[in-house]
C-alpha cells in the first residue's frame, strides 16, 4: 500500500475530537490484519463507519473495504495511547511534567548558577548603606517613570486609570513601567520599593527565561538533557547575564521574557504531541492554551518596546517555511498552522484593544496594528499552501506564489495602513544607525578591533562556537525533512544572527537560541566523551514512515556516579568557563563606579545645603552617566538629551564665560562635572582650565570666575563645579599695577590656592571670584561672604 502522509493528521484528529475511536480503531485494524472486510465485520456502527469513510482512513477495494494504510493508523495510535511517565520521561503531549526529584535538582543548580553569576559581582555596588544604586545610566529614566507613578494619586491596579496616565510616563515601554508600578505598589509604593523592584526584577526574568529555554530545547529536541545543558549554557551566557543582572533595571530582561513565552508557545504548536486527556484536561483546550498563550507573549512583546515587533517578525518566515515543509510531505498546511494563526488572531485583537481602550500606541501609529498585520500576511500564506495541497502544487512553484503575494501585500499594506511606511522608514533608520564608540551596543557583532572572534566570544564567550556547527547541521535537518520544531528555532537563530551582524544589542535576543545549540552540541560533545549516553534523537515519531523507535519517550539524565559528575563538571568548565569570567567582567562594567557615585551624593548634599531645587541643580556631565548624577541630585533623570548635545561642546570650547552666561540665562544647568576623560590634551580647554587648576590661573592662561568646585572624587578622577554668580573684589591701585588675589579652597577629597592676577585701570581693578573665604588681596586681605558669591555682590578691599 503506498503511504499516505496526511492519514497521521487525520487519525490522531479523530481520536482527539472522540477519544472513543481509539480502542475502535484498534480493534478494527485486527480485523484488517486479516484481509478484506465488510462492514458487519467491524465493531462499527454506521455513524462510526461513514465518520472513517469520510476522512479517508478506511476505502474500498475488491472484495470490501481496507484500512487505507494500517501502518499510519497504527502509529497514530501508538503515540497518542497514554503513558505513565516522571519528568524525567515527559514531554509535552503529556502537558505539564510531573514533579521529579532528579531533574528538580540538577534545574535547582542551574538557578543557583544563575543567580550568583547575576549577583555577586555586582551586589555590593547596587546595594550602598540606604541607597540602592542601579547599575548603567537608561534605568535611571524607568525609574523615574516609576516613582512619578508611585508618587501621584493614580490608584494601582485600577484599569480605568491606565488611559489616563500622565504624560511624564507615556513612552514606548507603557507595559513595562505599568507592571513595574504594579510590583512596587506591592511592596510598598515608594521610592525605596521601586528601586527593589528594577534591582530584582531582571535576576527573576533571568530564572524565568532560563526555564522557558529548558522546556523548549527539551520539547523540540525531546532530550531532557539537552534541555538542562542548554537551561546551564545560558545561565553563564555573558550578554543574557549582563541584561539580567542585579540592579540592570532596563526594559531588556522584560523584553527577552516575551520574546521566550512566544517561542515556547511556538515550539508546544509545533511538537503537536498531545495525548486525547491528560489530567482531565483535554487536548483540544490544551492545544488552544498554547495558542492563547502564544498570543499574550506577541500582546506583551508590542505594548513593553516600541521596535518590539522586531522581536516577533522571524514568525512570518517560519509560516512562509512551515506551509512549503507541509506540502512537502503531503500535510495539510491549514491543520499544521492552526495553532499559530489562533495564537496571531488573539494577539491582532488584543493589541489594538489595549490602543483603543488605554490609548497606548508605543513609538508610531502602526504599532497596535503590527500583530494584525502579522496575521494577515500568515493568514494568506497558509490559504495558499492549502490551495496549493489540493490543486496538486510542489512546494517550488507554492513558494513562488507566496512570494508575489507578499509583495502584492507589503505595496496594500505600504499605500493603506497608518504608519506603516513610517514605521519601516524608522525601523531602517533605527538597524542602521551607528554611534561609534559612543553607543557600544549599535557596532556589528564582528565588529572586534582584535579580529573577526572578538564580539562572539565577549558576548557569548565559547558558545556561540560551540552552536554553530549544530545550528548549520539542523538547518540541513529542516530542508531535507519536516520537524517543525526545529525548523522554529532554526529561524529564530539565523534571523537575529542576521541582527547582530548589524547591531549588538540584538545578541541578547539571540543568547537564549544560542543556548538551544550550544545544548545540544554539549550533550553531542560529551557522549563522544563517553560522559552521556548517545543521542537517540533525530526522527519526528508523527512523521509517517519514520523508522520505528524502540524508546517514543524523552531521553532522560541519570542521576551520576561521581566521577561521571566530575567529568560532567569538567565538560562544563571547558565549554562554559570562559563565559563564566567574561560574564563577571561584562557586569562589572555596568556597576556605578564609586566615583560617580560618591560624585553624585556629594553633589547632592551640598545642592540641599544650599536650598537648591530643579533645575537650578541640574547636573551637566558626560551623557552617558547623567541620569546617575541627575537622579541623586533631583530625581529628575528622564532624559540625557541636553547633556549629550551640549556637554562635548562645552568642554571643547575655550570660553567658560560666555558658557556660564548661556547655561544660566537659559536657566539650564546648576552644576558640571568634569571627569579626567573629558580633558583635552591640547589647549586651555574650558575642562582642562577646570580639572587640572579648579578654574585658578595657570601662566598666561586667566582663571574661571563662575564655576565652584565643591566636590572631588576620592581618586581625583571626577571634579564637580557649581555655577554660580560671583563675589566681584574691587579696590583701587596704580594705574597698571597687578594685583594677586588667592585663597586657600578646601573641599571634599582636596584642598587648593584658587589663585586670580588682575591689572588696575584708571587707578582701580575688579575681579569675580566663585569661592567664599578669606583672600589675600596684595598686602590686604578680604573676606568674602557666601551671601556675596551667590547673590553676585561686590565687596570692596578695606584701605585700598
Amino acid at each position: 500500500m503506498g503511504q499516505r502522509p496526511d492519514l497521521y493528521d487525520e487519525t490522531a484528529t479523530l481520536i482527539e475530537e472522540r477519544p472513543e475511536f481509539e480502542s475502535l480503531l484498534e480493534r478494527l485494524l485486527e480485523v484488517d490484519s486479516e484481509g478484506p472486510w465488510e462492514f458487519d465485520d467491524i465493531p462499527l456502527d454506521s455513524g462510526q463507519f461513514g465518520e472513517v469513510v469520510s476522512r479517508e482512513i478506511v476505502r474500498e477495494v475488491e472484495g470490501g473495504y481496507r484500512v487505507a494504510d494500517s501502518d499510519v493508523v497504527e502509529t497514530a495510535l501508538r503515540d497518542d495511547l497514554p503513558r505513565e511517565r516522571s519528568l524525567l520521561t515527559s514531554s509535552v503531549r503529556d502537558g505539564l511534567p510531573e514533579f521529579d526529584a532528579t531533574v528538580v535538582l540538577l534545574f535547582a543548580l542551574v538557578v543557583l548558577g544563575t543567580v550568583v553569576i547575576r549577583t555577586a559581582v555586582i551586589q555590593g555596588s547596587v546595594f550602598r548603606g540606604g541607597d540602592i544604586v542601579l547599575a548603567g545610566n537608561d534605568p535611571y529614566y524607568y525609574r523615574y517613570q516609576v516613582e512619578q507613578l508611585v508618587r501621584g494619586d493614580l490608584p494601582a491596579f485600577d484599569p480605568g486609570v491606565l488611559s489616563t496616565l500622565p504624560a511624564t510616563v507615556r513612552g514606548d515601554e507603557m507595559l513595562f513601567v505599568v507592571v513595574m508600578w504594579w510590583l512596587s505598589a506591592l511592596l510598598g509604593g515608594d521610592a525605596q520599593a521601586v528601586g527593589l523592584v528594577l534591582a530584582w526584577y531582571p535576576v527573576v526574568v533571568a530564572i524565568a527565561t532560563i526555564g522557558g529555554v529548558y522546556l523548549l530545547t527539551t520539547w523540540v529536541f525531546e532530550d531532557i538533557r539537552i534541555g538542562l545543558s542548554a537551561a546551564g549554557l545560558l545561565a553563564v551566557t555573558p550578554v543574557h547575564a549582563l541584561r539580567t543582572a542585579l540592579g540592570f533595571g532596563d526594559h531588556h530582561a522584560f523584553d527577552y521574557l516575551w520574546l521566550v513565552l512566544t517561542a515556547l508557545a511556538l515550539g508546544a504548536i509545533a511538537v503537536r504531541q498531545w495525548s486525547p486527556d491528560v489530567d482531565g484536561l483535554p487536548v483540544r483546550t490544551r492545544s488552544w492554551a498554547f495558542a492563547g498563550l502564544l498570543g499574550v507573549g506577541i500582546t506583551g512583546q508590542t505594548l513593553s518596546w516600541n521596535p518590539g515587533p522586531l522581536f516577533y517578525l522571524p514568525i512570518g518566515g517560519y509560516a512562509v517555511l512551515l506551509v512549503l515543509s507541509s506540502l512537502r510531505v503531503h500535510q495539510s498546511p491549514l491543520r499544521s498552522s492552526m495553532g499559530l494563526i489562533g495564537g496571531l488572531a488573539l494577539a491582532a485583537v488584543s493589541t489594538y484593544g489595549a490602543h483603543l481602550v488605554f490609548d497606548w500606541a508605543p513609538g508610531s501609529t502602526f504599532s497596535p496594528l503590527a500583530p494584525a498585520a502579522l496575521f494577515g500576511g500568515v493568514f494568506v500564506v497558509v490559504v495558499i499552501g492549502e490551495l496549493a495541497r489540493r490543486a496538486g502544487l510542489g512546494p517550488l512553484l507554492t513558494g513562488g506564489l507566496e512570494f508575489i503575494a507578499g509583495g502584492i501585500a507589503l505595496v496594500v499594506a505600504w499605500i493603506t495602513l497608518p504608519g506603516f511606511a513610517a514605521t519601516i522608514t524608522n525601523f531602517r533608520a533605527y538597524l542602521s544607525a551607528t554611534g561609534g564608540a559612543s553607543i557600544a551596543e549599535t557596532v556589528s557583532l564582528f565588529a572586534g578591533s582584535i579580529g573577526a572572534t572578538l564580539g562572539p566570544m565577549s558576548y557569548f564567550g565559547l558558545l556561540f562556537f560551540l552552536a554553530l556547527p549544530y545550528l548549520l547541521w539542523t538547518t540541513w535537518r529542516v530542508y531535507t525533512e519536516h520537524q517543525p520544531g526545529w525548523l522554529l528555532l532554526v529561524v529564530y537563530t539565523w534571523y537575529f544572527i542576521c541582527l547582530s551582524l548589524l547591531q549588538v544589542r540584538f545578541t541578547g535576543p539571540l543568547a537564549p537560541f544560542v543556548a538551544t545549540f550550544a545544548g545540544l552540541g554539549f550533550v553531542h560533545v560529551g557522549s563522544r566523551v563517553d560522559v552521556f549516553r548517545p543521542l537517540s534523537f533525530g526522527d519526528d515519531p508523527n512523521r509517517p514512515g519514520a523508522p520505528d523507535r524502540d524508546d517514543q519517550e524523552i531521553t532522560t539524565p541519570a542521576v551520576p556516579d561521581r566521577r561521571t559528575a566530575l567529568r560532567i563538571g569538567a565538560l562544563f568548565l571547558l565549554l562554559g568557563g570562559f563565559g563564566v569570567l567574561q560574564s563577571g567582567i561584562m557586569i562589572n562594567k555596568i556597576a556605578i563606579e564609586d566615583d560617580v557615585y560618591g560624585t553624585a551624593s556629594g553633589i547632592a548634599e551640598y545642592s540641599e545645603a544650599t536650598g537648591l531645587s530643579y533645575p537650578d541643580n541640574y547636573v551637566l556631565s558626560p551623557w552617558s552617566q547623567n541620569r546617575v548624577y541627575n537622579y541623586f541630585v533631583s530625581g529628575e533623570s528622564a532624559s540625557y538629551f541636553f547633556a549629550r548635545t551640549t556637554y562635548p561642546e562645552f568642554a571643547s570650547s575655550t570660553d567658560p564665560g560666555s558658557w556660564y552666561r548661556e547655561l544660566r540665562a537659559r536657566d539650564r544647568a546648576g552644576f558640571v562635572v568634569v571627569p579626567s576623560s573629558a580633558v583635552e590634551s591640547s589647549g586651555p580647554t574650558t575642562t582642562a582650565r577646570l580639572f587640572d587648576h579648579y578654574g585658578s590661573q595657570d601662566g598666561s592662561v586667566s582663571g574661571v570666575a563662575h564655576y565652584r568646585a565643591i566636590y572631588v572624587s576620592s581618586s581625583g578622577d571626577k571634579k564637580a563645579f557649581h555655577l554660580v554668580p560671583g563675589a566681584t573684589i574691587t579696590g583701587k591701585a596704580a594705574p597698571g599695577w597687578t594685583v594677586t588675589v588667592s585663597t586657600t579652597v578646601t573641599i571634599p577629597n582636596a584642598e587648593f590656592t584658587y589663585r586670580r592676577v588682575v591689572s588696575a585701570t584708571n587707578g582701580t581693578y575688579s575681579v569675580t571670584v566663585p569661592y567664599p573665604g578669606d583672600y589675600s588681596v596684595g598686602n590686604e586681605t578680604v573676606t568674602v561672604p557666601e551671601g556675596a558669591v551667590f547673590e553676585g555682590r561686590t565687596v570692596e578691599v578695606a584701605g585700598a
